[in-house]
């Protein structure tokens, strides 16, 4: 399990590279969305450091506690949001970091683990952070609805590189459904529709055991990945 604390408050706001006014809407969208959530984690970090002042330990400690588990929901999204950097992405770096991020956030606080093991290689940075938005959800499902009833866990991340694109997997050891496959929601309807803009595969495995679930990334052409 990852262990590393977080030592300051999110920071409110980011730096943008380029004049705003010249940016396409959709992407000032994408930024005010961005800049606003992260207020919004400064905001709520700001209330509960003014309560650490309590003289009671027991509150001190809880208070604590909310403080670094929002500031680990903010690097997290700083994490997932790339944004559009110049270059490709070294993907065994950024999916370590990902799931560094999802881990404190996330697992941590539930008592599950998080194992990783990435190849190295590289990727464009549109399609990386798509990738980034897709393990983030398969392990925040696999949280939220495979340890619902469980007191500990282990979820494992898989990032390996092939002939012809990538083999990702996301594998854990909870409740799985081996009888009833779950409707899918929004989380899912999300996870397929990037999938699909990767022009990849997903390949879900349940049992009672666990779930598995597979994505197979092909190489895509640069000129498809610089698309809006």
């Amino acid at each position: 399990m990852f262990t590393a604390p977080f030592t300051e408050a999110p920071k409110s706001d980011d730096v943008v590279d380029g004049a705003l006014p010249h940016r396409p809407v959709e992407e000032l969208i994408r930024i005010e969305t961005h800049h606003r959530l992260m207020n919004t984690f400064a905001i709520l970090c700001a209330i509960l450091e003014r309560e650490l002042n309590t003289s009671n330990p027991r509150s001190r400690v809880a208070l604590d506690r909310s403080v670094r588990i929002i500031s680990a929901h903010s690097a997290l999204h700083r994490c997932l949001a790339l944004g559009t950097p110049r270059g490709p992405v070294a993907l065994g770096e950024y999916v370590t970091k990902l799931s560094r991020c999802i881990s404190e956030a996330v697992l941590e606080p539930m008592n599950v683990t998080c194992e990783i093991f990435t190849e190295k290689g590289f990727m464009p940075a549109v399609q990386a952070e798509h990738l980034g938005l897709v393990l983030c959800e398969l392990v925040i499902n696999a949280a939220k609805h495979g340890f619902a009833h469980k007191r500990t866990g282990a979820v494992r991340i898989e990032v390996v590189r092939q002939d012809h694109g990538w083999c990702c997997t996301v594998t854990d050891n909870g409740a799985g459904f081996p009888d009833v496959v779950p409707v899918a929601g929004l989380g899912t309807q999300i996870v397929e529709a990037l999938v699909r803009r990767l022009n990849g595969r997903m390949i879900v495995q349940a049992t009672a055991e666990g779930t598995t679930v597979t994505l197979l990334i092909p190489l895509a052409p640069a000129k498809r990945l610089s698309e809006p």
